[in-house]
């Protein structure tokens, strides 16, 4: 699976979404663990920003990121 694959995987099991860190985790896997929790946020809002300027995710207004409606159903 690819990192972008693995992160809409994990929000879609959270109904209320995802956040940045969750989101650089389940991109990066093992490899979170060399990073601080500083470069994961910075890493998981590149992933959702990305991933929101393509239309397939939405911010919400507690820092999270969810599917779009139209995309979730």
């Amino acid at each position: 699976m690819t990192s972008d694959q693995l992160v809409l995987t994990l929000i879609r099991r959270s109904p209320s979404g995802a956040s940045a860190l969750q989101i650089a985790k389940a991109a990066l896997g093992p490899r979170a663990r060399r990073h601080s929790k500083d470069s994961l946020n910075m890493i998981g809002l590149a992933i959702a920003a990305r991933l929101c300027g393509s239309g397939v995710l939405e911010a919400t207004k507690t820092n999270q990121f969810r599917l779009k409606a139209e995309r979730a159903a």
